[in-house]
């Protein structure tokens, strides 16, 4: 059986029988596939949120701090294709899906934070917005590439 790709090939089906379970049993957990494409988003964010934390623990500067986010969203248990494809592909679905909207709203607005926290400072104040901005771009460019 081949591997299916993207939320159009992924089906409570597929997902049972890759699982080794019934569609029932999925069904147990899930509602449906809305609510698995969620709970996948939540759970594969927890390991970069913890990474991240876990490192701003050790930052005593504001840029060890920057570090920190940097790093984190590159440590090596996050940053594998198939994450990165899963990432892009959730990422595909916000327009979308009202859920799906939340909870990017939620990790764009803890990443700025991050972020704001990080430059504040190291740039100006006029420039926090702007610089943050050039820098998610930057890390999701990455894993965009790193998805293809």
């Amino acid at each position: 059986m081949d591997v299916p790709y993207g939320i159009r090939g992924t089906t409570l089906d597929r997902v049972a029988t890759l699982a080794g379970v019934s569609k029932g049993v999925v069904l147990l957990y899930f509602k449906d596939k809305d609510a698995l494409f969620q709970s996948v988003q939540r759970k594969t964010n927890s390991p970069l949120r913890e990474g991240v934390t876990e490192l701003f623990g050790h930052a005593e500067t504001p840029e060890e701090r920057l570090y920190a986010i940097i790093i984190g969203n590159f440590a090596p248990t996050v940053f594998v294709q198939e994450i990165c494809h899963a990432w892009i592909n959730l990422c595909a679905d916000v327009p979308h899906n009202a859920q799906s909207q939340r909870i990017q709203t939620v990790v764009h607005a803890r990443m700025r934070s991050n972020l704001f926290s990080a430059l504040k400072d190291i740039v100006p104040q006029s420039d926090l917005e702007e610089e943050a901005m050039q820098i998610t771009i930057l890390i999701h460019g990455a894993w965009l590439r790193a998805s293809l």
